[in-house]
């Protein structure tokens, strides 16, 4: 019965978002419909706990109903117009704004930095472990990584860190120029690649965040495109939506090497379980675990105490940690490290709600929440009316906020600051070369 319910939400959310947003791919749609995917499949399976508290549905309810009023009250007091005219009215202007030709430039920059970031991360590894000793086996570096014998807070790995930023710079930059010279597509696969490691997270966030600028970049051409070449198979269809199976392509690899890893780090698992009554292979029982256990974890930690998260200490880990280094404060953020629970399953990911509530209660769950859906409404239509690539980048990165709650808090972790805070830099730049262009324009 509940599955059919959230199976009903889902479809009635990517009807709403059709109809609201003009795409089936929204801030709406990834927020709810996420959450509506994974309790169908939460309750479609029998190798997951499914004794979820009141307390544990009211508080991701809660969420999910702050959010929509966040979306309701932009379209209240905003009205957008309508997007097919705006866009049409803007067309002249699209490539005005954002990343422009010669912006190349910055972005050669960032590999370099990332690059000279990952060579000394190498170096590390060679110096504690070896590299070879390593490839053979990568569990080594997943016990270091643990223990601290690797530490990844120091400024050359922070270098390391712009891959993702810049990852995000150079696919805008391809879409948007096609450029014949393939210097940025090499550019853009290294840094993608240079975070292959046992941390699979980071690898992770910056395939699904170039994946979801794709999907806003081509907007409503996703589903078209796909329906013109189901209809036609012409060349040309079959030309406009070769990249869609690209990324379907990303998406098996990912899975494969996600199988591959957790056999090279001793985290395979013999379960078994089915969905829907169809039994399944024992990888694909742990990849949904990884999706929709989170659930059952969340229920979980809720019922350990947690009165040593200071306020925001989750949100702004970040800032706190950097005035913990200044001897301004005494900041431990050992609360987020989260000890094991049974679902039957050893499992230690949870709802990003957690981490918000946990620091500031229900109602900072419903500030967070209503001002997220508010404001990733607000830069949907924004990016849909200019075009603007800095908009699509800070879209992007809310979106990825909102999808991977469903397993984990993004926000605490310094890879998103550094994206943000690089976005914001050259948001600086790219406002001072417009308006310099604009003057050229008048005066011209």
């Amino acid at each position: 019965m509940l599955t059919l319910l959230f199976l009903f939400l889902l479809i009635f959310t990517l009807i709403l978002s059709k109809k609201i947003y003009k795409n089936y791919i929204s801030p709406l749609s990834i927020f709810l419909g996420n959450f509506f995917l994974a309790f169908t499949i939460f309750y479609s399976v029998d190798f997951i706990d499914q004794d979820l508290s009141g307390r544990a549905f009211t508080i991701i309810l809660v969420s999910l109903i702050a959010f929509l009023f966040g979306v309701t009250v932009f379209h209240l007091v905003k009205k957008p117009r309508n997007i097919n005219k705006t866009a049409k009215k803007n067309l002249l202007s699209e490539y005005k704004r954002g990343i422009a030709v010669e912006d190349i430039k910055i972005f050669r920059f960032l590999f370099l930095l990332s690059l000279i970031g990952y060579l000394y991360f190498l170096y590390k590894i060679e110096k504690q472990l070896g590299l070879l000793n390593v490839l053979v086996n990568p569990n080594l570096l997943n016990v270091a990584f643990a223990f601290d014998e690797i530490s990844l807070s120091s400024v050359p790995m922070y270098l390391m860190k712009l891959s993702m930023v810049n990852s995000m710079f150079l696919l805008i930059y391809i879409l948007k120029f096609k450029p014949k010279r393939k210097q940025a597509t090499v550019m853009f696969i290294i840094e993608v690649l240079m975070n292959i490691s046992v941390k699979r997270n980071i690898l992770l966030y910056i395939i699904v965040l170039n994946i979801i600028i794709f999907l806003y970049f081509n907007g409503r051409k996703f589903i078209s495109n796909i329906q013109h070449y189901v209809s036609r198979k012409s060349r040309n269809s079959i030309k406009r939506v070769r990249n869609y199976f690209v990324i379907a392509s990303v998406g098996v690899t990912f899975i494969y090497f996600f199988t591959l890893t957790q056999s090279l780090l001793n985290k395979q698992s013999m379960a078994q379980g089915s969905l829907f009554g169809i039994s399944l292979p024992s990888y694909i029982v742990k990849l949904i675990s990884y999706y929709a256990a989170n659930i059952a974890s969340f229920d979980k930690y809720l019922t350990m105490d947690h009165n040593d998260v200071p306020l925001f200490g989750s949100t702004l880990r970040f800032f706190y940690k950097v005035l913990d280094q200044i001897n301004l404060i005494d900041y431990q953020d050992n609360f987020l490290v989260l000890d094991f629970v049974y679902i039957p399953y050893a499992y230690n990911t949870t709802l990003g709600q957690f981490y918000i509530y946990t620091e500031s209660g229900m109602i900072g769950l419903l500030l967070f929440y209503g001002m997220v859906g508010f404001v990733s409404t607000y830069l949907y239509y924004k990016y849909q009316k200019n075009k603007d690539d800095v908009i699509l980048l800070y879209l992007s990165l809310i979106s990825v906020i909102l999808l991977f709650s469903i397993r984990e808090y993004v926000m605490i972790f310094v890879d998103f600051w550094i994206t943000l805070l690089v976005i914001f830099l050259f948001q600086i730049h790219s406002n001072k070369n417009y308006r310099k262009k604009k003057r050229e324009w008048d005066t011209g």
